[in-house]
Formats: C-alpha cells, structure tokens, sequence
C-alpha cells in the first residue's frame, strides 16, 4: 500500500509539474507575460539566453518531463507496480537528471543573473520532490498488482492542472485589456501628458498609434525590447510613435544603477541627445550599464559633456530628480507594478496596457492590424 500511496504522490507531482511548465511554456508559445508578482523577473528570465537550449525554451523540456514523468507514473498506476520496475527505472533517472538541471539553472538565476522567479523556483521544487518520492519509492515493496479507483485520481489530477492552466492562461491573456477602471475625470487627468517630453517621443508626431513606454535600463526584458519596438517604430510608415517615461527600480539592488541613467537621459533630452544616450544605454553591453564609470563612458558616445554628466548625478540635480520622479509617479497612477510596460492609444481605439513581449500579442489584434494595414494600403 505504501508504494501504491508514493505513486499516486508521483502522479501528483507529475501534474503540479505540467502545470507550471504548461503555464511558462504558454508565455513563450503566445508572448505573454506570467504572472509575477510586483517584479518583471520573470520575463527578464525568459528573455535570458540562458532560458532556451539550441534555440528552444527551456520550458519546453520541462513540459516534456513532466509529461514523461506523470505518464510513466499513471501507467504504473493502472498496470500494477509488480511489472514495471522499468518504468520506474526510467521515470527515476529522469526525475534525477531534471532536479540536478532544475536546481542549477535555479542557482545560475539567483546568483549571476540576480532574479528570482517564482514559477521557475516552483518547477525546481515540484522536480526535486518528485526525485525524493523516487528514492522513497525504491525502498519500499513494489510487488502490487493494479489497484481499482485509480483512474478517477487520475483523472481528478488531469482535470484540475487543466483547469488551473486554462484559468491562469485567461488571467494572462486578458491583461491585454484597457489600462484600468477609472473614473472619466481620473482617466482624462492621467491620460492628458501621458506622451510627456517632446524630446522623449520617437516617430510622427501625427502617429495613429502611440505606444508609452516605462522602462529601466537594467531591465532584461526592456533591454531585449528595446530594439524591437524601435524598429516597430521606423518601420510602420509613420503610423506608430513611441514615448519614453521613466521607470527606475533603483531599489533593487541590481538596478542601482536605474536612476543615474534615467536621470543621465533627462539631461540628454535637454541637449537633444536624448535618443543617442537611450540606443547606447539599451543596447550596449550590460556590464556598462553596471557601473557610474561605464555610463558615463556611454554618455561621452552620445556626445554629451562626461564633466557636465559627472556633476549632475553626484550632485543629485534637482531639476533631473523630479522629472524622473514624475515619470515614476505617473507610472503609479496607471498601475504599472513592472517593466517593460507599454500604454497604447489609437485613434477610435480603447487605452490598453501591455507587459513586456505582449505587445507583440496586442498590436497583432485584427483592430491594430485595421489601422496599420489600411494606411499602409493608402501609402
């Protein structure tokens, strides 16, 4: 009985498993974000080379596993313990080799990288219990025929990780929805300088669509974006602009260095360099961006006074502080809790939000499509 128990624990596990790998495998297959509390960790993981093997997201693998792991242990279930001592051979290596994988790329995220992702720490956990159940398993007495009833546990395991994958997948998908639910008189005050500075917006002024940006340099996700929403921008014929709001998440010890270089780009706004300092800061090597010295060196590229700079951020101005602090506190007001986040206004169109690679997703929808495909058409 007790091996019959430890099974049934596999199957569990093996379900919990797809779950969580079904969830993060969605994101990659459809462009959305998970869900991830009040940090963007989660698609700065994703966005990491180190999330994909040969081009392929490593939460597919995952997917794969588990699917292996919680088949081996159903069939166990059905067919009795006593003759598949091979399938249980097969489902303990495997569960080996995926909780030594599971808890590397775990301590890769945490130490090198400096993120910490809720789903990918829960695949790591739900592997290395299941490696545990193996060896538990392995010391007990397997002799057992099939045992009635099991295929309603099964059942009731397969329909409830279905379900809470369909349930999560709707949360996901329907946050690309308008911004939130504000009074007329909020909406039209917060909306009203939602572009901002001149100096900060890229493209037509006369854009049908306009995407509002709220970024920090330092976030992986934003830095992987960036380039794609730039080209998004010069590639739409003049029908997408794009402005850039503030978003430091200084307080993150890895992001320390967010509020020099917002402020930095501030600075460069004034000078008319604000999109040279931008290019450089999003797509230069991230170890330059880790460091005062590295960013002023950026700085100097985008031909800025690296003296003028240097004071500035020592000195703290003032005048550079508020304009980010009221990037930051408009970002509040629409509810952006991570980055990248996207606002998107079109003409006839409501105000939407996207996070990160949902853009991608949002600016697919057929209404989008209308507005670009019919002025491409008219061009």
């Amino acid at each position: 009985m007790k091996a019959i128990a430890l099974n049934r624990v596999l199957i569990f596990l093996g379900w919990a498993g797809l779950f969580v790998a079904g969830v993060l495998s969605l994101s990659h297959a459809m462009g959305l974000q998970v869900p991830c509390g009040p940090t963007s960790d989660c698609d700065q993981l994703a966005s990491h080379p180190s999330s994909s093997w040969v081009g392929i997201p490593v939460a597919y693998f995952g997917l794969l596993a588990y699917a292996v792991l919680s088949g081996l242990a159903m069939l166990r279930e059905f067919i009795g313990l006593r003759t598949t001592m091979a399938l249980f051979n097969v489902g303990f290596t495997l569960a080996a080799i995926g909780a030594v994988t599971s808890g590397l790329l775990q301590v890769q995220a945490i130490s090198s990288l400096g993120v910490k992702c809720p789903w990918c720490i829960a695949s790591a956990i739900v592997m290395g219990l299941t490696l545990v159940t193996y060896i538990l398993m392995a010391q007990t007495d397997q002799d057992v025929e099939a045992r009635s009833g099991g295929g309603f546990l099964v059942a009731a395991f397969a329909i409830a990780a279905i379900g809470a994958t369909g349930f999560t997948y709707k949360q996901m998908a329907g946050n690309l929805t308008q911004v939130q639910k504000l009074d007329p008189a909020k909406e039209k005050e917060v909306l009203a300088d939602i572009v901002g500075n001149p100096a900060r917006v890229m493209g037509n002024p006369e854009a049908k669509i306009t995407i509002v940006e709220f970024a920090d340099a330092l976030c992986g996700m934003c830095r992987s974006m960036y380039p794609q929403v730039k080209d998004l921008v010069e590639n739409s014929n003049g029908k997408v602009r794009l402005a850039f709001r503030h978003y430091p998440l200084f307080q993150k010890a890895e992001h320390r260095m967010a509020l020099p270089v917002a402020m930095i780009a501030e600075y460069a706004a004034d000078e008319g360099k604000f999109w040279p300092f931008l290019d450089r800061a999003f797509t230069g090597e991230d170890a330059l961006v880790q460091n005062l010295e590295g960013i002023y060196a950026l700085a100097a590229e985008a031909g800025l006074d690296s003296s003028i700079v240097k004071k500035l951020v020592e000195s703290q101005d003032d005048k550079l502080l508020d304009r980010v602090n009221a990037d930051i506190k408009k970002a509040q007001d629409l509810g952006v809790r991570s980055t990248p986040t996207y606002i998107i206004i079109a003409e006839g169109l409501p105000t939407r939000r996207a996070v990160g690679s949902q853009i991608r997703t949002l600016l697919d929808m057929p209404e989008y499509k209308k507005i670009l495909n019919n002025d491409a058409a008219k061009s």
